[in-house]
């Protein structure tokens, strides 16, 4: 079974295990004290970014689920901590800020019952398609280009071989998949064919 992953995709899916469903690009700012962040994608992260991933689109839900919504509660609590800072100094002199045992998230949690949520805000870049769909335009692109310089290198060029050669497991695979109607001309022309062979009773 191959381990193989994408860099790019949200959790590294490939075409043989992707979800079919499209993909959003989205811009996420988390809060610059978080430490590393599980996100949608599948990746942690750490900083307050940008960072821009990719998700499934039914993704978005947990997406918002990490978003603050009571940003008012989390400038009360840095004020707090300030202030509650101050106090401790200010009982012993030799006392200095690093050894401060308490932080903006304890004053957070002491008022709101919880901790705060990790991602300030996102929004969407664009969409994507599915990451079946991509693969198959990748597969026809790299055909037609493969055909393409074979036509050259024998010093011919016709609109027929600059289209890609597929073999039967491709045209099943696109069957599958139900692209005929987005692919070159060529390939659409091998699907309906194998349909028909299939309807006939063909292996």
């Amino acid at each position: 079974m191959s381990t193989e992953l994408d860099p790019n995709t949200p959790h590294g899916h490939t075409a043989r295990n992707a979800r079919r469903e499209g993909r959003l690009v989205v811009r996420v700012t988390m809060r610059d004290n978080q430490m590393s962040q599980m996100l949608p994608d599948g990746r942690g992260y750490s900083g307050a970014g940008p960072h821009e991933i990719q998700i499934y689109k039914t993704d978005v839900k947990n997406l918002d689920a990490l978003v603050e919504t009571a940003p008012q509660e989390v400038e009360a609590a840095h004020r707090r901590h300030a202030r509650f800072m101050a106090a401790w100094l200010a009982e012993d002199k030799a006392r200095v800020p690093e050894a401060y045992p308490g932080s903006v998230s304890e004053a957070f949690r002491t008022e709101m019952m919880r901790d705060v949520k990790p991602v300030v805000s996102w929004k969407m870049v664009h969409e994507l398609d599915t990451i079946q769909m991509e693969s198959v335009r990748a597969t026809a692109a790299a055909g037609a280009e493969a055909a393409a310089n074979q036509a050259k290198a024998n010093g011919s060029w016709s609109q027929a071989s600059s289209e890609p050669s597929l073999s039967l497991a491709d045209v099943k695979r696109m069957i599958d998949e139900g692209v005929a109607a987005q692919t070159g001309p060529a390939i659409a022309k091998a699907i309906s064919a194998e349909r028909e062979r299939v309807a006939k009773g063909g292996k």
